[in-house]
């Protein structure tokens, strides 16, 4: 998918719509636990194409963020 910068911020803000965004932030991490739980470390590391992240790739740049 190609956005514009203002196109992805739009998207981003529109999954807050009618949220708290604190409430989500707190919520962030058990959700993830959730998502992964049981899943291989070798599943979890494996890019779904070769110009995207992995899971694990995506949740080490959240934890960087």
């Amino acid at each position: 998918m190609q956005e514009t910068p203002q196109q992805y911020t739009q998207r981003v803000l529109g999954y807050l719509e009618g949220k708290k965004p604190m409430e989500i932030l707190a919520a962030t991490p058990r959700q993830i636990a959730r998502l992964v739980k049981g899943v291989s470390k070798k599943k979890l590391s494996q890019r779904p194409a070769p110009d995207t992240w992995s899971v694990t790739e995506v949740l080490a740049h959240l934890a960087d963020s």
